[in-house]
């Protein structure tokens, strides 16, 4: 197939092209597949292909434009790779198109002044030309993203690879608000990202994650951390408010029964025995209660506070089908780390938050297995067991979720990518379980088609049950 007959289908918001500076870092940029729209342009910035930077034109609206680079560059090296041309006027929202480019049609930037922007002779038409050169670039990125057996090169003569990398342009305030179990990783992402922004402001605070909701609904905060799924209430006040969103999750955690090292006497746990402890008025006072050869003492419960979302996982594992809520006398904290301190302190306590915390903590608490009611068999929250649901009921995942306004801001847009692309491993370091390839991938998918709504409430505003894995799945996104 020649690919000057090759079309891609634009939105309406319309592209120009222009050609960047600074061969040999976007050389080292691409191999790490990494956006990189900050070094250069701020909001308008769509995609980037060899030495050449497609930019929107205009305002878009919330759907109507590509966000980030590596759908477009998709749709861009699909369109080389194909064997034979396809139509693809189904995926488009107008008619607009991408032909096959010519050199002349690009106008460079000038060397004096690196983010100077020189449009197209003909800015206005939607149908540009393709020049060999940026055309030989997207056939060596197509390899890279698509697996095509077609190769080329970048690499201009002459080119320094030692070249110092250019200092972000990249600014604004990011807002992220929500679980203090979700909290040490989105500190982690943010100081990663800072190194190589240090001109973004991001603000991360750990309010829990039903006070996020508030905040995100309300149109305070870009993202809401969250260590459960949105609530049907939830998702029915950011529709009223006019907010869409992307849900993405982040990574596993397991939410840790924690006692004092000093307690010998309890060796495991099953639900029915948490289920005594901690739910209705009724509960059980002391530990004599719970087990005739426990010690006669007090119960002293630390619990994360109403607003968060460990403590609403909590209850939904052992009061949702009884209808009844967790007893009232217990000492309420949003701050784990108060929780943390709590039980260490007194002998007798007994709490519950996420893992990294109890990682963080170890040497000052004991964590206790929990007997799964399927198999009968006790596990501690491991990395394995989490991973593998073997530590049931207390697996869980967590979640960030974007505005879609907001991902039209450049220093937005590049964050949440920067979040899915690092979250694997950034989660493994401050204690958590990464998840499958698979859902990440679908996550990372969901961000680029910028896909609204969420997956775990029906359409009767009901939330849903079951494995993440069976719930985050295209046929049950509700927009």
């Amino acid at each position: 197939m020649d690919h000057r007959d090759c079309e891609l289908p634009l939105r309406k918001s319309g592209v120009e092209v222009a050609r960047l500076g600074g061969g040999s870092r976007l050389r080292k940029l691409f191999e790490k597949q990494r956006p990189i729209s900050s070094q250069y342009l701020q909001h308008d910035f769509l995609a980037q292909i060899g030495e050449f930077a497609v930019l929107r034109v205009g305002q878009c609206r919330k759907t109507q434009c590509f966000r980030g680079w590596k759908g477009l560059f998709r749709r861009l090296a699909r369109c080389v790779c194909q064997a034979e041309e396809e139509d693809y006027n189904s995926t488009a929202r107008a008619p607009n198109r991408i032909k096959g480019l010519q050199e002349t049609d690009f106008v460079p930037f000038r060397t004096d002044v690196p983010h100077s922007l020189y449009r197209p002779r003909n800015p206005g038409d939607p149908t540009m030309k393709f020049s060999s050169f940026a055309f030989s670039c997207l056939i060596a990125l197509a390899v890279v993203s698509t697996g095509c057996d077609k190769s080329s090169s970048n690499t201009e003569p002459g080119a320094d690879s030692s070249a110092p990398a250019a200092e972000s342009n990249l600014v604004g305030t990011i807002k992220v608000d929500g679980s203090s179990t979700v909290q040490p990783i989105s500190n982690a992402i943010r100081e990663g990202f800072i190194k190589e922004h240090p001109n973004v402001d991001i603000i991360v605070s750990g309010n829990g994650t039903g006070n996020g909701f508030k905040s995100f609904y309300d149109k305070g905060t870009d993202i809401s951390d969250a260590s459960r799924p949105i609530k049907g209430g939830e998702f029915e006040q950011c529709k009223e408010n006019g907010v869409e969103f992307v849900e993405l999750p982040v990574a596993y955690d397991g939410l840790t029964i924690v006692v004092n090292p000093q307690n010998d006497w309890v060796k495991e746990l099953t639900v029915d025995q948490l289920k005594s402890m901690f739910v209705g008025d009724d509960a059980v006072k002391n530990w004599s209660d719970v087990d005739p050869s426990w010690p006669e003492e007090a119960i002293q419960i630390y619990s994360p506070g109403t607003g968060s979302g460990t403590y609403d996982y909590f209850h939904e594992v052992l009061a949702k089908k009884s209808k009844k809520e967790l007893r009232g006398d217990m000492n309420l904290n949003e701050d784990d780390n108060i929780l943390v301190k709590g039980v260490s302190d007194n002998k007798f306590a007994i709490g519950f938050f996420g893992v990294a915390y109890y990682e963080e903590n170890k040497d000052k608490l004991r964590s206790v297995p929990v007997v799964n009611p399927k198999d009968e068999v006790a596990y501690e929250p491991t990395t394995e067991n989490i991973a593998s649901n073997k530590y049931a009921p207390f697996s869980r995942p967590l979640f960030i979720y974007v505005n879609t306004d907001s991902l039209n801001r450049a220093e937005v847009q590049t964050f949440v990518e920067y979040f899915v692309a690092n979250t694997p491993e950034v989660s493994e370091k401050v204690g958590y379980v990464r998840l499958p390839e698979a859902v990440m991938a679908k996550a990372q998918a969901n961000l680029d088609a910028v896909k609204t709504g969420t997956h775990f409430v029906d359409e009767s505003g009901e939330s849903r049950s079951g494995a993440l894995t069976d719930l985050f799945v295209e046929e049950n996104l509700v927009k």
